[in-house]
């Protein structure tokens, strides 16, 4: 065998390329070498940089550091070794997930280089590299296929099909001769001197400082590179943490329960993956008193008596933060720490806390290495999910996936789940929350530090220009923006009073005090902001402590009393909110903000509340409604401070006969008619469509002589509702048209409002839509409600007939006087008139019956009456979308446009199409 193997040394080693490296960026799928052809295929995928390839382990070598730096040097890149004796074809195959992607950069470079690097002979080999660009996202998708072939030609390389220059030297990158952090303290130790780290400040139990950066050595700011590499870490570890909540329950297997607290263990193929989940409900706890007993150090003294210590390594941005927990140590065992990246997540009913070992070095220059008597955890998921199931009811789960090492196996974290969870119970029952930082804008935090028996909490921050300033008129002096910092404290049972020192002074601050029940987050709420034209670089600390005395409420900033704010809420409402049914929030993920201005959806809730409503049908003065017009239908105006507190809604209502409400709509909806019965529209351009008659859209008004035109951004969007069949039959029964105001009612919704200019995307400039630059008004609401009677009354009408209301608030801005505004918005409604000429003088629109034009609106429940206004979306049909209708009356051809998914057509995503005319009819797909 050895003999065999020498002989094909001898015979084949100069014609066999070779693999030698590559480095982060590279996931290698295959490496294949055809003997007969002598080629090898390499096939490898380009992922989104993730600089996660560092070695474990609580130290790092000579070696694993040259390894890091090669993995970093080689970034997307692979490195193969061709002997030079002999030529080379080379062919590299890129396919990706978009044609973007694939027409990505890459360059390939070919070096003469020594197999001996002590040698001093000639170069005997050529190094080979290929370097791709970076994806343009992290969904996005790079295959390559490398085939290095040994050709019969003469010595040299080609590149797919070209001839490549081969260069003598590789021209080196200088950064890579930096010297690391580790031989830096390596050299600090043989030469005596003293560099200070983290690792050598002393710290209290309670005390969490930042760790001091080595003199002489200032701690540059990150790189674009790598706080990608942070986010994607955290996007990563959070999507695992909230696919984790979401799990069903059957894949939860039970373990044990104690001192009110349920462990249950993923049941999983893998025998190496070993998740525990932890739950408990406690009652008389508030969510935000359990976030500040889960997140401040100060109090895990008091609820973990493993607690050692916890170090504030690095605030890394708004959401996320370096921390270094110790644990002493209880004989045989020995003390532990971890060094994890911690982040939270906030919304008014749930709160996540999710944090994960972080080992990188060059990411975070900061991170300590382990002491000789420690060992290090390593923490794959340690995150809390805080919920409010009502007002007086919290849960608490705690989801945990780590490693101890040494000795200590993973069965023990069972137990110490129990005995957290309680313990965490117990403190926040007994001693409530205690303060916490909850939003720190244009500054990064240096020092906390919680005292629990002294009744204290400090901050201490500084100024950082890389943080988002919460002013938006200081945004333009970038070395000064405004530091603004909230702080919650519960004023029910930590403390009644509270003595404030802030130094320096702020500029501005505001006191909320919020009831315990209230949705928004009981306690009180201190909220400081420092001028950008005042701040500067030094620190700003706030020490907030139990006020002496006995007196209540009493908040004191600086030696002053201030003023306190108070939300009040009807001793009603409170006596429903106490008896408020538990419900457990919807698990869904919390790092996308949630959609602020769902303007036509809230115009729709007002418009269906105003539709059940009394107002509805009545237009007497006691009801606050005044007469506008009686030529030809009534006309009223009423200022309704839910839609808007300066412009007075005007309503507009009249029963049409011989129609539906299903061909009103898609006359108000298509454009084209609009033109004949809207003396008022001049055009409109959608901006964006995302089917079912929801879309965006700029409507250009005519203002009539001697004032300019009116352009309005807005959202519009058509629904309607659904009579279950009970209600429909006790309605017949009455025979009374008046009995359709209350209840649940067939009634179809076109509404529209503005929203801000500001919102719309890149991809619609406004000299596009906007080309004459018109001054710009707002629609409060537009709204059309479409009601067909139910012909089974003793009102005398045709069948079908509709009961046809808009409601109408807009201001047209700019120079229009308010008398003018007034006089458009009180004509607005008249349209009714012209809308049921133009439908006697026509037939009804062609429309689409599958997939559905519009949304339905599902019935409220009775429990969900005191709920603020929230929208849940269901897609009964997930194969099919309308995308968008139009009808050309000229010419009588109706188009329709839709997706269908899964099943239609050939490929995944299809596109159809629909026209035709009176006479006859086409699909396209």
């Amino acid at each position: 065998m050895i003999l065999s193997l020498f002989k094909t040394v001898i015979k084949r080693g100069g014609r066999v390329p070779k693999l030698i490296g590559y480095g982060n960026g590279v996931s290698i799928e295959r490496i294949r070498f055809q003997i007969d052809r002598e080629a090898l295929s390499v096939e490898y995928a380009i992922i989104p940089d993730d600089d996660t390839h560092s070695l474990e382990g609580s130290q790092h070598g000579l070696d694993e550091l040259h390894q890091i730096r090669e993995n970093r040097r080689l970034t997307r890149s692979v490195e193969c070794v061709l002997p030079s004796l002999e030529g080379w074809d080379v062919q590299v195959t890129l396919k990706a997930s978009s044609e973007d992607v694939e027409q990505l950069p890459w360059s390939a470079q070919a070096i003469k280089t020594n197999s001996n690097p002590s040698s001093i002979g000639p170069p005997d080999q050529l190094l080979l590299r290929i370097t791709h660009a970076a994806l343009l996202d992290d969904h996005s998708v790079l295959k390559v296929k490398l085939a290095i072939e040994a050709s019969g030609g003469t010595r040299g390389l080609r590149l797919n099909g070209l001839p490549k220059k081969i260069l003598d030297t590789e021209q080196r990158d200088p950064t890579s001769h930096t010297i690391p952090r580790q031989i830096l303290q390596d050299i600090a130790s043989a030469a005596d001197l003293s560099i200070r780290t983290a690792s050598s400040v002393g710290t209290v139990a309670s005390s969490i400082s930042g760790s001091p950066s080595l003199p002489g050595l200032s701690n540059p700011e990150r790189t674009a590179a790598a706080q990608k590499s942070i986010l994607s870490r955290v996007k990563r570890n959070y999507i695992y943490f909230s696919s984790l909540l979401q799990e069903p329950e059957a894949k939860w297997r039970r373990t044990v329960d104690a001192r009110g607290v349920a462990i249950t263990q993923l049941d999983s193929i893998d025998p190496t993956l070993v998740v525990y989940r932890a739950e408990a409900t406690f009652v008389g706890v508030g969510l935000w008193d359990l976030y500040g007993a889960v997140t401040s150090p100060g109090a895990r003294v008091h609820w973990d008596k493993q607690h050692e210590d916890a170090v504030l390594l690095e605030d890394v941005n708004e959401l996320t933060e370096l921390w270094h927990f110790k644990t002493k140590p209880a004989w045989p065992v020995n003390g532990r720490d971890a060094v994890v990246l911690k982040t939270v997540y906030k919304s008014p009913t749930t709160i996540h806390v999710f944090a994960f070992s972080a080992d990188d070095p060059h990411l975070f220059p900061s991170i300590p290495p382990a002491e000789s008597t420690t060992i290090r955890t390593q923490v794959d998921l340690q995150g809390w999910s805080i919920e409010a199931l009502s007002p007086t009811t919290t849960s608490l789960t705690l989801l945990e996936q780590s490693d101890p090492k040494g000795w200590t196996n993973k069965t023990s974290i069972p137990t110490q789940m129990i005995n957290t969870l309680a313990g965490i119970g117990e403190f926040a029952i007994k001693c409530g929350g205690p303060p916490i930082v909850t939003r720190l804008t244009g500054a990064k935090a240096n020092n906390m530090h919680y005292d629990h028996e002294k009744g204290s909490f400090k901050v201490e921050y500084e100024l950082s220009s890389s943080r988002r300033s919460a002013a938006p008129e200081c945004q333009d002096d970038s070395s000064q923006p405004t530091i603004e910092c909230e702080i919650r404290c519960d004023i029910d049972t930590w403390a009644p009073s509270l003595d404030i020192v802030v130094d320096p002074p702020p500029q501005t601050m505001s006191c909320l005090r919020r009831h315990r029940l209230s949705s928004e987050g009981g306690g009180l709420w201190l909220t400081l902001t420092h001028d950008c034209v005042f701040v500067d670089d030094e620190r700003h600390l706030v020490i907030v402590r139990r006020a002496p005395g006995k007196e209540k409420g009493l908040v004191m900033v600086n030696g002053s009393k201030i003023h306190v704010d108070v939300e009040e809420i009807p001793e009603q409402e409170l006596k429903l909110l106490r008896k408020k049914e538990r419900v457990r929030p919807p698990r869904v993920p919390l790092d996308q903000p949630p959609v602020m201005g769902a303007y036509a959806l809230e115009a729709l809730a007002w418009a269906q509340e105003f539709h059940t409503s009394s107002n509805f049908l009545s237009s007497s003065p006691a009801d606050g409604w005044t007469l506008v017009s009686d030529k030809g239908m009534m006309v009223h105006r009423k200022l309704i401070p839910e839609a808007s507190s300066i412009i007075p809604v005007h309503k507009g209502q009249k029963v049409v006969e011989g129609v539906s409400g299903e061909e009103l709509a898609a006359i108000i909806m298509e454009d084209d008619c609009r033109k004949v019965w809207d003396d008022r529209f001049d055009s409109i351009r959608t901006l964006e469509s995302y089917g079912n008659s929801c879309r965006t859209l700029f409507f250009t008004a005519k203002g009539g002589f001697p004032f300019r035109d009116r352009g309005f951004y807005l959202a519009s969007v058509t629904a309607r509702t659904q009579v279950l069949p009970a209600l429909a039959s006790l309605r017949r029964s009455t025979g009374d048209v008046a009995d359709q105001t209350g209840g649940a009612k067939n009634a179809i919704f076109v509404v529209a409002a503005s929203f801000s200019a500001d919102s719309t995307t890149p991809l619609f400039p406004p000299e596009k839509h906007n080309p004459y630059a018109l001054p710009l008004g707002r629609v409060y609401v537009d709204a059309w409600i479409l009601e067909t009677l139910d012909p089974y009354t003793k009102e005398n009408y045709a069948i079908p007939s509709t009961r046809c209301t808009r409601l109408v608030a807009m201001d047209y801005a700019g120079s229009i006087p308010a008398a003018v505004n007034s006089m458009i918005n009180a004509s607005l409604p008249r349209a009714i008139l012209s809308l049921e000429s133009y439908f006697k003088s026509i037939s009804s629109l062609p429309a689409i019956r599958l997939p559905a034009s519009s949304l339905v609106l599902a019935e409220k429940k009775g429990e969900d009456r005191l709920a603020s206004v929230s929208w849940k979306m269901r897609k009964r049909d997930e194969n099919r979308v309308l995308i968008g209708e139009a009808f050309v009356a000229g010419s009588k051809v109706y188009r329709a446009e839709g997706v269908c998914y899964d099943g239609w057509g050939n490929g995944d995503d299809d596109e159809w199409t629909a026209f035709g005319s009176f006479e006859d009819a086409e699909v396209c797909c």
